[in-house]
């Protein structure tokens, strides 16, 4: 039968528990787990059947941030096993057309869980993905229309007053849509379910900030000053305890988005990234014109220096929150679908358990996004949307990358097949 899939004798990393489920078969009808039972050799299965002896199956993984650029790589996303994507900003009204395509199956594509526009305050932060928010009422407008487009939460970003922030959230929580954003204690008190990358829990747009920077001038002219290069970070280490317990007591989401800084740090060596491999996979105009600096490697310097600071903090934020794995794609040389694996693997050296990373890149996702009861575990009804690994990824979360085949919503795609879907660009 065409509707039906037989996993035979595969080692499940169900992940609403941290074991291993040895020798079971798994019966996908409908694009849903039917059952899971142990291993039977006299089964008869009319369907197709995938043998899994010493494989593992585990939920498909999510990017939990990622800015989708037209979704020319999406098959890049499904070829490294994420089967999800959480975007939190998109510049295109676009975005919403290619979500549903994807959901009623016209395109091959990881899910789309998306916020449309960013909601940020006047002067706007960053052209195109921004809409720009001058009233309460502007605020609450903007959340309804959103709510009407069907998106799965809200983003506001820095800007914002606070009686705007406020309207927002009220507006929001009407609609009963999470908001994420950028963070300050003030944010969360007020009800912002989610942080978004590290940097912002450290940057000073409050008067609860977490960090200062010391800062030494240097001979580099810059207009009719000088640069000056990062030195030392000095934390409000009692700031930073009230964030932690705040986090903890609203259940908070967090996605530290490490990669994204690990590379941008790195912007200042541009000439060498460009000998990375991995290009290939990527248009020459998205990283030759974009993303080339100007004479700043100084700038990129201090990024770096300030982010391998705040590395030490990751682990207590992570302890303290529902940790979010997300790559911030398509920022300089965060290249779609490879980076959420760098992402595992910095969390990893951050000291987080492998169990607790498979964690952050399946089920809290589809927490975050109340899809939890129907996809992110590997349980009896739920969506079979999974990826099959040659080696154990609770041994060693690299292994997230030996990928056998995935299963898109009970239909199973081999590696080969993934890969023959990517193009080479170069």
């Amino acid at each position: 039968m065409k509707n039906q899939l037989l996993i035979k004798n595969i080692n499940i990393i169900p992940i609403s528990e941290n074991t291993i489920i040895k020798n079971m078969d798994v019966l996908v009808k409908d694009g849903h787990i039917l059952k899971i039972t142990k291993t039977d050799k006299n089964t008869n299965h009319e369907g197709q059947v995938i043998h899994g002896k010493d494989k593992f199956l585990m939920p498909g993984l999510w990017d939990n941030l990622a800015h989708i650029d037209g979704g020319k790589y999406l098959p890049l996303f499904l070829a490294n096993g994420i089967t999800s994507i959480r975007d939190p900003g998109n510049s295109s009204d676009k975005i919403f057309e290619l979500r549903d395509k994807i959901k009623n199956r016209e395109i091959v594509a990881p899910d789309l869980y998306i916020c449309g526009p960013i909601l940020g305050g006047h002067p706007y932060y960053w052209r195109g993905s921004f809409w720009t928010i001058k009233t309460e009422e502007e605020g609450r407008k903007a959340v309804k229309t959103l709510n009407n487009k069907k998106v799965d939460f809200i983003k506001a970003y820095v800007g914002l007053p606070n009686n705007i922030f406020r309207a927002i959230l009220e507006q929001s929580t009407k609609d009963n849509l999470k908001v994420t954003g950028l963070t300050s204690i003030e944010a969360i008190e007020a009800g912002q379910i989610g942080i978004e990358h590290l940097d912002s829990i450290f940057n000073t747009w409050s008067d609860s900030a977490l960090a200062e920077v010391k800062w030494e001038k240097t001979d580099i002219k810059s207009g009719s000053g000088y640069w000056h290069k990062a030195t030392d970070i000095k934390y409000n280490e009692a700031n930073f305890k009230t964030l932690l317990e705040l986090m903890k007591n609203k259940s908070i989401y967090f996605t530290p988005t490490l990669i994204q800084q690990e590379k941008t740090g790195k912007l200042g060596e541009y000439k060498e990234s460009l000998k990375d491999d991995q290009l290939k996979y990527l248009e020459k105009s998205d990283y030759e014109n974009e993303w080339k600096p100007e004479n700043m490697s100084l700038w990129y310097e201090n990024i770096y220096f300030i982010y391998k600071k705040e590395t030490s903090k990751v682990k207590d934020l992570a302890d303290n929150s529902i940790l979010l794995a997300g790559s911030d794609t398509p920022n300089p040389f965060v290249i779609p679908g490879i980076s959420l694996h760098e992402e595992l693997e910095l969390l990893s050296k951050a000291g987080i358990s492998n169990y607790e990373i498979l964690k952050a890149a399946t089920i809290n996702g589809a927490k975050f996004v109340d899809k939890e009861k129907s996809i992110g575990t590997v349980e009896e009804g739920k969506v079979a949307s999974l990826l099959i690994l040659d080696s154990n990824p609770l041994d060693d979360i690299n292994n997230s990358k030996d990928i056998s085949g995935v299963i898109l919503h009970g239909n199973y795609i081999s590696k080969k097949e993934l890969d023959d879907k990517v193009k080479i660009y170069s």
